[in-house]
This record gives C-alpha cells, structure tokens and sequence, in this order.
C-alpha cells in the first residue's frame, strides 16, 4: 500500500501469478546477490526458515497474516472515523472497504495455513518478503511505508517469543556474561545526596537531579519515578540489543533512532541501514530529545561486553528541570530514600 492525497492507498503488490516452482527458482537466483551483511535479522530469518520444518514456517506465515490482518483493519477503522472530517466522504469509505475486503484476504489464507495448506517464505532481498500459500501469494507489507520495520519487527517479537530464534539465527560473537542491570530482579538504582542535589545510579550510569529547593527543581518523589522509569527501560533496551548481538545483527550505534508506531504502544529503535528495529515501549527515552545520544558511550559497551564506563547526565541539560547548571564535587553518604 502507498499514501495517495493524504490518505493511505491500496497497492496493487497484493496477488503474485508466479508459480511455486517459479518463485522458488527466483530466490535461488537472488540469493546469491546478497551477503548476509546485508540482510536485516527479519530477512535472515525467512531465509533460515527455508530449511525449517514445514510447521515452523507455517506458524511465522499464520503470525505474518494475522498481524497484517490487524495493522489493515486498523486503518480503514482510522479511515471510516474520518470520513465525517473529509470533503469526499464515499471517497474514503470506498477505501476502506477495499481495505477491509485485502484484511479478508489475509485471514482466509491465515485459515489455510492452520488446515495446513503448504508454505513458502521468499526473502524480500530486492524488495519485501512474500508469503507463498499453495499458489497465493502474498507480500509482507505495512499500509503505511515508513512503517515497514516496525511491522516486520512486530512479527519477529510474536515468533521468536514461541520459536527458538536464537538457534534459527546463532551468530559467532562473544558476549560477556548478563549484566545486572538486564535481569527482571535487579537492583534498584542506588543514591547519593551532593549539595547540588541528589543523585541515582546503576551500573556506571548517574543522573545528577538539582537540588530540591533550588530554582525549577523538582521533589524527590519526581526524582525517584524518572530513575526507576528511565534504568526500566535501559534494561529491556540492553536485553533486547544483546539478544540482536546474538543473532548477527550489526548495529550502527551512532545512528539509532527512536520513533512512534501507529496503533501500538511500542516505539521503534532503528538500529541500521540493513532495516533492523527493535518493537519496545520507552517513552522516557522518545520523549527526552538527545537522550539515546547522551547514554551511547555508557550503553555500547554494556550491551557488547556487560561492562560499562562510569557516566554522569545532568538532569536538567536533559530538560527534565530548570536550566543547566555545573554540579559540585562534595557528596553525602549513600543511601537509598
């Protein structure tokens, strides 16, 4: 699907009329146009699926179908609470029919795939991948363009929490033993009290808050849910990237990003050119510009070795409080409030 005079557009990319043996014929031949430098974890997965037993790529096809079904209907729902907005109303409404009746399409193949009609997963190495159903086909595709890596990261989050990824798609790094701050049962962030304010850590990383009484400052319970807020995060993020590790995935640590999905509460974390993301929810980290770029020398290095150097962040040169202000040296003992 394309965007098409502001609003989402149905594409014809729906139905292939290749053959099977056809298809089959064209991944052989483009395979070998790609590394697997190349690839992103989405796309080395429906490749090493291409080996798997046939009810294992049968369970990733009914995943694939059954989100796509869900992100389609979604929109023209959007679609049809517009139409009181939009100049041409039938216009709109005609849209999401057909959008609907694409969702439909989806779920009678999703039927199929559970009867257990045959599957073929084809590699999207020039394009997106498609999922063969006996001699339907179909391409893995978001309505919404910019919106690609988060569907196909959606579907790798569903599948991989039920399949054995790690197996599928084992990489030769070494990795350090977990870190503390990656297990559920952590640690809370400890604290310290200078006279430029509290301050909370965990592995290495401090967050300096102003002092309670000085100019924009906040109160220590504000203090204490922004910690415990921001470390929660960091540590579903560091899991996550040491899970891609594991898999192969290459990040380009200096261009990750964060970004909004539509219909989910997950934000996208762009983490290469190759189309790898990651499907995580941490508004801290979206909401507070800069910040993922502030953290970067503290978490590469905790993600790759479970080690990481110390790092000091003002909160307030994160415009959480007040204006930025230099923090004094002098601290007060330890302690956790």
């Amino acid at each position: 699907m394309a965007k098409h005079n502001g609003q989402v557009a149905v594409s014809n990319r729906g139905t292939l009329c290749l053959s099977a043996l056809a298809l089959a014929l064209l991944v052989f031949l483009l395979s070998g146009l790609a590394t697997a430098a190349d690839m992103s974890r989405f796309q080395r997965l429906v490749v090493s699926l291409g080996q798997a037993e046939p009810a294992i790529r049968g369970r990733f096809a009914r995943i694939a179908l059954l989100e796509m079904a869900e992100i389609h209907l979604a929109e023209a729902g959007l679609a049809r609470n517009q139409t009181a907005q939009d100049a041409e109303p039938e216009r709109l409404l005609g849209w999401a029919r057909a959008v609907e009746a694409y969702a439909g399409q989806l779920l009678r193949l999703h039927e199929d795939v559970e009867q257990g009609a045959p599957v073929l997963l084809l590699p999207g190495l020039v394009g997106d991948t498609a999922i063969l159903v006996g001699e339907r086909s179909i391409i893995i595709s978001h309505p919404r363009r910019d919106q690609q890596q988060a569907l196909e990261q959606a579907i790798l989050h569903v599948f991989c929490g039920r399949e054995n990824c790690l197996q599928l798609l084992a990489a030769r790094v070494e990795l350090a033993p977990e870190p503390i701050l990656e297990s559920p049962s952590s640690r809370p962030p400890s604290w310290s009290f200078t006279r430029s304010g509290p301050v909370c850590e965990q592995s290495g990383l401090q967050i300096q808050f102003p002092a309670a009484a000085g100019p924009g400052a906040g109160n220590l319970a504000q203090y204490r849910s922004l910690c415990r807020q921001l470390f929660a995060e960091l540590q579903l993020l560091v899991a996550a990237l040491r899970s891609q590790l594991r898999q192969g995935v290459v990040p380009e640590w200096g261009a990750l990003a964060i970004s909004a999905t539509p219909h989910r509460p997950e934000h996208s974390i762009r983490l290469n050119s190759a189309g790898d993301s990651l499907l995580l929810a941490v508004p801290l980290l979206h909401s507070t510009p800069g910040l993922l770029g502030h953290i970067l020398a503290w978490l590469r290095p905790l993600a790759e070795s479970g080690v990481a150097p110390g790092l000091v962040l003002q909160a307030r040169d994160l415009g959480w409080f007040g204006s930025p202000v230099t923090p004094e040296r002098d601290s007060i003992p330890s302690t956790n409030p």
